[in-house]
């Protein structure tokens, strides 16, 4: 009958099976790695995308008060009081 060595055998397949929970390890904590990476990439550009949002929401409210104030000068600005009134603002 055949012999095998049943020692020999289970240690190269705990070897085998160490060696695939290691391979597992290193790819699970370069994609956290990554993922973390990929997170703070994100954060950072919703961030500038809410700041830049802000802005163009100030200006574009900027430019409407200045729009309506010319509007007003230009329909009451025949009388000079009024003109006075709204000239100052714009």
């Amino acid at each position: 009958m055949l012999q095998i060595n049943t020692q020999s055998l289970k240690a190269k397949l705990i070897l085998v099976v160490l060696t695939g929970f290691g391979l597992l390890l290193a790819v699970s904590e370069s994609a956290v790695i990554a993922l973390n990476g990929s997170i703070h990439q994100y954060h950072t550009l919703m961030h500038e995308h809410v700041r830049a949002e802000q802005s163009v929401n100030q200006i574009n409210f900027n430019f409407k008060v200045q729009v309506q104030e010319w509007k007003n000068v230009l329909l009451r600005g025949s009388d000079p009081k009024q003109l006075n009134k709204y000239w100052g603002k714009v």
